[in-house]
């Protein structure tokens, strides 16, 4: 399906897609998680699209793989301090989660060795 397409476009984006997803559902799951909510991809969808604006947005590097990992994980943490506070409110938290650690992750260009932002963005393949 959609990693899948992923893959097709770009397979380095398609292994950020998956790898991103997998991690949101392991951290969902360490914060005991409700298993339906990791199922149904709750926990994996903003890490997913984290990790693959990394891919994106930084020069393919060990830096940028590892920064892709962590843009997960903190996705998926942020996800669960902000799910309960929207639910009381009787609304999800949407991307919020991924915008807010995405952007925390474009002001890291230039502050850590070896992270770089791509010139013309386009996937991991192609940035320089």
């Amino acid at each position: 399906g959609i990693i899948g397409s992923i893959g097709m476009y770009s397979p380095k984006l398609g292994v950020h897609a998956l790898g991103g997803s997998t991690l949101g559902c392991l951290v969902g799951l360490l914060f005991g998680a409700d298993t339906s909510d990791v199922i149904y991809g709750l926990w994996g969808y903003n890490s997913a699209l984290a990790s693959m604006a990394v891919g994106t947005f930084f020069v393919h590097s060990r830096e940028a793989i590892a920064l892709s990992a962590g843009s997960a994980a903190a996705s998926a943490a942020l996800f669960g301090a902000l799910q309960p506070v929207f639910g009381s409110l009787g609304a999800p938290c949407l991307t919020l989660p991924f915008c807010a650690v995405t952007s925390a992750c474009y002001l890291l260009d230039g502050q850590v060795p070896g992270l770089k932002l791509a010139k013309e963005p386009h996937s991991p393949e192609k940035n320089a």
